[in-house]
Order: structure tokens, then sequence, then C-alpha cells
């Protein structure tokens, strides 16, 4: 996992550690966010080689669009945060774009 790949993965992990805590304070512990974080980890690194296969779509007023990489990963973990376009899509996945 490239520097680009673990910052893209660090703040989906943190937006999400705060969102599922948020919602269950009496939980709320270091002892808990690290074992949420480490499956997290786990998690992403499992999914990471079945969603870099990126796609482009061309719209109608000619736009396009790439999708790969965090918003592929957050949908396959069930965590509606990330959508990522263009070079910032290819950079999910270790691609110069």
């Amino acid at each position: 996992m490239n520097e680009t790949q673990r910052a893209l993965m660090e703040g989906e992990r943190n937006a999400a550690s705060d969102e599922y805590f948020g919602a269950r304070p009496q939980i709320d512990t270091t002892d808990r966010r690290r074992v949420f974080e480490a499956g997290f980890d786990r998690a992403w690194k499992a999914l990471l080689p079945t969603v870099c296969d990126c796609t482009t779509e061309t719209h109608a007023d000619g736009r396009q669009e790439t999708r790969c990489g965090s918003d592929q990963m957050m949908r396959s973990l069930k965590t509606p945060n990330a959508a990522l376009t263009g070079s910032d899509a290819s950079a999910a996945c270790g691609r110069s774009g």
C-alpha cells in the first residue's frame, strides 16, 4: 500500500470510527477504538485488490467520471462516506492519472 492509499484509508477509517462511536458514546474507549481500527484496516486491505478495477463513464454533457478505490471500498464496507473522481480515484489504486 502506497502513501496515498494509506492516507485515504486512514481518513475513511477515522470518519467511520467517529460515526460509529458517535452513536455509541457509552462504549467509546481507547481500547475499543483500537479494535475497531484494526478490523477496519484488515477489511480495507482485504478488499483493496477487489475494487481497484477503475471504470470511467462519459456523461451526456461530456464530463468524465472515474469510479474506483474509496467509493467502491466504502460501499463494500457499508459506510456511505467516500466518492472520488478523476485523478484522486486513480490514486486510490496506486495509478497515476
